[in-house]
């Protein structure tokens, strides 16, 4: 809503003499306006009568009167201070979007993000914008009210999975902690590959009766059977 307008005119030197001082904003929009407030011969403030519009691309500030060396900057829209925190509490499902947003609403994503219904998004302002560091996103991880979880993709994106070398994707249970391993490498994991009975693994070598393997037996590496 405060594209374009004057949001505030700021004092950077007072100067001195003054008994009065009127303040005229030039640039590319019309409309704006603004009186300045006087003590002791020092311009110490001013305050905007009339946002004006059509600012987006500049405004300027003079400050005129019978004392001399007060100067001041105009902000246009509402700018975003440095390092400010700002926590919105939502109690209905918001979605924050980046594209076109001004000032602009990124987050560690780089994607828009929507916040649930009952929840808060917590922004830091950093680089002229705001930056969401701390939200509950349902675009990606959503309980389902009754104990159960979600995990989902946006913007038709992929779900990977992926362990560090070495390490495998686990599916466990209170009443199975250990479970089984699903993995993958290149070639035989006969003799190589240790995992559970009823892990499997895929061979990215591929081949017709080497690709997909079931473990059938044993804790070890051994026990492996080629399905596929």
């Amino acid at each position: 809503a405060m594209i374009g307008q004057i949001a505030f005119v700021k004092v950077s030197a007072g100067g001195s003499g003054y008994t009065s001082a009127t303040v005229a904003i030039g640039g590319a929009g019309s409309g704006a306006s603004a009186e300045a407030y006087v003590r002791d011969g020092v311009v110490i403030g001013i305050a905007v009568t009339a946002s004006g519009s059509g600012y987006a691309g500049g405004a300027t500030v003079a400050i005129s009167g019978d004392g001399a060396g007060a100067t001041a900057t105009v902000a246009i829209g509402l700018p975003v201070p440095e390092g400010r925190h700002l926590r919105i509490l939502c109690n209905g499902a918001v979605r924050f979007q980046r594209a076109g947003s001004s000032p602009f609403v990124d987050n560690w994503t780089g994607a828009d993000i929507t916040v649930p219904a009952a929840s808060a998004v917590d922004f830091v302002g950093a680089w002229s914008g705001w930056q969401a560091v701390v939200f509950a996103s349902a675009d990606y991880i959503a309980p389902t009210g009754d104990g159960g979880l979600i995990v989902r993709t946006s913007a038709a994106g992929d779900l990977t999975l992926k362990p560090a070398a070495g390490g495998r994707v686990r599916v466990g249970s209170d009443a199975e902690p250990l479970g089984f391993v699903t993995t993958l490498g290149h070639g035989s994991p006969e003799g190589v590959v240790m995992a559970p009975p009823g892990s499997d693994y895929r061979n990215l070598d591929g081949g017709a009766g080497g690709t997909l393997w079931i473990k059938r037996s044993g804790a070890g590496s051994s026990g492996w059977f080629a399905v596929g």
